[in-house]
């Protein structure tokens, strides 16, 4: 298919949106003179080329190698129930790597209008917050955030890597959540600083949950079999006698996220550990109630993730 240089590329993608009564997001100016149709509900400017629906490809290409920025807004999927909005924006520092469900049989449509809703204006609101960011540079080219923000997954991550540091990453329960904490952290006035959340979130969950109970559930975790590395590294750290904190909030490499929902005795526990890198690590999410001595009376594994 033959490129269209002209705004009309963007015009259709418009039209097309509307007539589906979907939102659509704000394709920043300097991709509208090669925003261009690809393929049916596939449109992009400066894109490598790809699948959107291989979404992975994509965010493996932006962490590990230069990129040229690029956009790229597509509807894709297979099966009868596995598809998504795909919004990819990269400006550097920023790339941010969007999929919410949209248009499977079984889908909801109207939950899932509103939060393509609120993630494109989530993510609109962080292009402009790391524009005003490079120009006051705070932010600099050679520095990189990427959030991967799907509902396909059991999590959504934020990705920070300073000048000669190495990538810290975030886990978040939701695509908008990953959003609102890549603008939290872009707008505060302190530099970027990743490692500071994910610890604030770890002590939190401690806190919630207490040093006795947060140990019966990694206990408990361990006797699953086929169970995540994370919580093996962990029961091992605890049998040489290290405290749950000392392992949690270390700095030898192995970086866990530990997060806790819910309230009286009744949680959902997420915990998971990354080699720093991002490219190797595991994890999952846990439904948990305690009884009154703190001690474990049911523990159901919802989900396991493995990269």
């Amino acid at each position: 298919m033959a490129l269209d240089p002209s705004p009309v590329g963007l015009e259709a993608a418009r039209a097309l949106f509307a007539d589906a009564k979907l939102p659509f997001p704000t394709v920043p100016a300097e991709f509208h003179s090669h925003f261009h149709e690809v393929d049916k509900w596939h449109f992009e400017a400066n894109a490598p080329k790809g699948h959107p629906y291989n979404m992975d490809a994509y965010i493996r290409r932006a962490r590990r190698s230069a990129v040229n920025d690029f956009v790229v807004l597509a509807h894709a999927g297979h099966g009868v129930n596995s598809y998504a909005i795909h919004y990819f924006v990269v400006q550097k520092p920023l790339a941010v790597f969007l999929q919410i469900g949209w248009g499977g049989v079984y889908m909801d449509a109207a939950r899932s209008v509103a939060l393509v809703t609120r993630c494109f204006a989530l993510t609109d609101s962080l292009v402009a917050a790391v524009a005003e960011a490079r120009a006051t540079r705070r932010l600099t080219e050679d520095e990189r955030i990427i959030v991967t923000a799907s509902d396909f997954n059991m999590v959504s991550l934020l990705d920070v890597r300073r000048r000669g540091a190495r990538w810290r990453t975030s886990q978040h329960q939701t695509p908008d959540q990953a959003l609102e904490a890549a603008i939290a952290l872009v707008t505060d006035a302190a530099p970027v600083d990743v490692e500071d959340v994910r610890r604030r979130e770890k002590r939190r969950a401690l806190a919630r949950l207490g040093a006795n109970c947060a140990i019966a559930f990694f206990r408990a975790a361990r006797a699953e079999l086929g169970g995540p590395k994370a919580i093996e590294m962990v029961n091992e750290a605890l049998d040489e006698g290290q405290s749950l904190e000392q392992v949690l909030l270390s700095d030898d490499g192995a970086e866990y996220s530990f997060a806790v929902r819910g309230r009286g005795r009744k949680f959902r526990i997420i915990f998971g550990w990354s080699d720093g890198r991002g490219l190797i690590g595991d994890g999952g999410q846990w439904d948990v109630e305690f009884d009154q001595r703190g001690q474990i009376a049911t523990i159901q594994p919802d989900s396991v993730w493995i990269s």
